[in-house]
């Protein structure tokens, strides 16, 4: 159960969220359109401000994965707060952990305020208007025909007890038809170790994954996550 949101908050988070819009999309990545953080934030500070609130964020690093997390605040002394998923750096340097971080706070803001800063249709059709073509990550091995988990050095057991929280969030994520969440978890698990994971997942997560618009998200977020800080807020996909 959700813990009760201070009165006064919860009547101006009500009124804030009937104003905010979905953001310009005044960036373009490789598929899709989208809004820059900075964008997200000229947009929605002046309507929190106006019904008594702000927010802030902190970043949290776990090993080699960066969450930000987004804390409402009430004038009156309420707050209210919420992690977005952990995007892994792609290097524990400057550039690494801070192009994580940049994306991890536009997609917890993103989530908080029930934005939708991305449009894949557009990216979408843009490629075909340029003749370009869609990269896909080659299919799947259903479990019976992969080569085993004996590949990656462990057996099932060690699987799902070394990816046990990439494994039920891409179990939910799957369920719930949550593209931007699947592919993010997707991306942080290593390649030598994804035949097993794979196995060790529910089997509509095996349907979900074949979904070309889930794939096209998967490759776009393992790109994201290879670039440096600058080109990676330009780069950015919804993973």
């Amino acid at each position: 159960m959700y813990e009760p949101i201070e009165p006064k908050l919860c009547a101006a988070l009500i009124k804030a969220r009937a104003e905010i819009k979905n953001p310009l999309r005044d960036a373009k990545a490789q598929r899709h359109k989208y809004a820059k953080l900075e964008t997200i934030c000229e947009m929605i500070n002046p309507i929190l401000a106006k019904h008594d609130l702000t927010f802030i964020q902190r970043i949290n690093n776990e090993g080699s994965c960066v969450t930000a997390e987004t804390i409402l605040i009430h004038s009156a002394g309420g707050t209210l707060s919420a992690f977005g998923p952990s995007v892994p750096a792609k290097s524990l340097d400057a550039h690494g952990v801070g192009a994580a971080a940049t994306y991890a706070k536009r997609y917890s803001l993103t989530s908080f305020f029930g934005i939708e800063a991305t449009a894949d249709d557009d990216g979408k059709e843009a490629m075909k208007q340029g003749g370009g073509t869609v990269k896909e990550l080659p299919p799947q091995p259903a479990p019976k025909d992969a080569p085993g988990v004996d590949e990656s050095g462990m057996d099932e057991l060690e699987v799902k007890r070394r990816y046990s929280t990439q494994i039920n969030r891409l179990n939910a994520s799957a369920k719930e038809k949550d593209v931007d969440l699947f592919a993010t978890e997707w991306a942080r698990i290593p390649q030598e170790d994804r035949v097993a994971v794979h196995g060790a997942c529910l089997s509509h997560v095996r349907t979900f994954g074949k979904r070309k618009d889930v794939r096209e998200a998967m490759v776009e977020a393992e790109e994201s996550f290879g670039v440096t800080e600058d080109v990676f807020v330009n780069m950015e996909a919804p993973i």
